[in-house]
């Protein structure tokens, strides 16, 4: 019960929302945001090409090119974080397999979306 015995004010640098962390202090997740949109980011990939910008920038690319060849987990990764929803695409229906051209995942992909919708 509050009376004039216990309201007293903070320690100095005490703030009951942050603790004893000083004015400033970046969180973990800032740190990582920073690094992934960094444009001076340079490193050498796998196949031997040399990549130079943003990390995001790379794995959002590599994801693409899984979701083409067919990789389920990446369309359903680019859709729900790209679209905000997650697209099924059930082997019963279509199977996106390696070698489809953009136009047919596409395709099968809108027919997904259109079976959401109902």
């Amino acid at each position: 019960m509050a009376n004039a015995n216990n309201l007293k004010p903070f320690k100095k640098g005490y703030d009951p929302r942050r603790g004893y962390k000083p004015k400033g202090t970046k969180h973990l997740s800032t740190h990582i945001q920073a690094m992934l949109h960094d444009e001076n980011f340079t490193m050498e990939l796998e196949d031997g090409t040399l990549f130079k910008g943003a990390p995001i920038a790379a794995i959002l690319t590599v994801a693409a090119q899984k979701a083409i060849a067919g990789d389920l987990r990446a369309i359903g990764l680019l859709a729900k974080y790209g679209y905000g929803t997650t697209v099924n695409v059930n082997t019963d229906d279509a199977t996106i397999q390696r070698g489809m051209s953009l136009e047919e995942i596409n395709a099968i992909l809108k027919r997904a979306e259109e079976e959401l919708e109902r």
